[in-house]
């Protein structure tokens, strides 16, 4: 994936080399002009980090026409709070996805999801009211110490919330219909791609017909390159960026959701 996360084994020494725009000190280097209530990811990080959690991966972006840094992305874990499979071993880690502008001009977003061990995937949730986007202006300064003291507990109770799509079970209909319109949250009808791909089985974990393994299998072969192949046989490349990656794992969330 273009822009993929870079691990850095919670060092925040590397997290600044790999992400130097998390800096405020690079981004007056390169005269990147922040709004005055600029909230540090540096700092939110900082803040997460007493919560227990640690530094997964960084990754940046550019704007294609400035080619200055906008936007820069961290993603924290928390190995504490996890989600068990039925034989009471690790299955998924809780992360902590930070979105940034360098300019502020945008809201710094928090977005939290699970990190499946046996395939490396990333489930996001879709935005919380109480997790969401701290505007940087005075009032989000003000919001921004309830929503990092209340993200551990809505971990947990996302945890939970994760867990409890393992009791209910899809009929065939149900399946085939949720296919159908993920596959339209990244490709459209004239790429004639067929939709059942996206329920293909790589594992034995995923085999099953409970929202939680079909969310799964829907998640995987729909952000993973070379999954799928079009109408011609081509295979298909995955999600081509972190920005993308997050927002189409937020709609599926939001797709399944309505199905729990």
């Amino acid at each position: 994936m273009k822009n993929s996360f870079i691990p850095v084994n919670n060092n925040i020494d590397k997290m600044l080399a790999f992400a130097p725009s998390l800096s405020q000190s690079y981004r007056q280097s390169q005269a990147i002009k922040s709004v005055p209530n600029y909230i540090e990811t540096a700092d939110v990080v900082n803040d997460l980090q007493k919560e227990g959690w640690k530094i997964g991966g960084v990754c940046e972006n550019r704007n294609k026409k400035t080619k200055q840094i906008s936007d820069n992305y961290v993603k924290l874990y928390h190995p504490d709070l996890t989600m068990k499979n039925n034989q009471g071993q690790t299955e998924c880690l809780s992360n902590v996805y930070l979105t940034n502008s360098t300019t502020g001009n945008t809201a710094l977003q928090v977005d939290y999801g699970l990190f499946r061990l046996v395939c490396s995937n990333g489930a996001i949730t879709g935005v919380r009211e109480d997790v969401g986007s701290i505007p940087h202006t005075e009032k989000g300064i003000g919001k921004y110490p309830t929503i990092i003291n209340n993200v551990n507990e809505i971990a947990k109770s996302a945890l939970s919330y994760f867990d409890s799509f393992k009791n209910k079970v899809l009929t065939s209909k149900q399946i085939e219909k949720l296919a159908t319109d993920a596959l339209r949250l990244r490709f459209n009808k004239a790429q004639n791609i067929n939709s059942q791909q996206l329920l293909n089985v790589h594992r034995k974990e995923d085999k099953g017909d409970d929202l939680w393994t079909v969310f799964n299998r829907i998640q995987e072969n729909l952000t993973k390159s070379n999954m799928m192949v079009d109408a011609n046989g081509r295979l298909l490349t995955g999600t081509t960026s972190v920005k993308q990656d997050i927002a189409v794992n937020q709609k599926l969330y939001n797709l399944v959701e309505a199905y729990a």
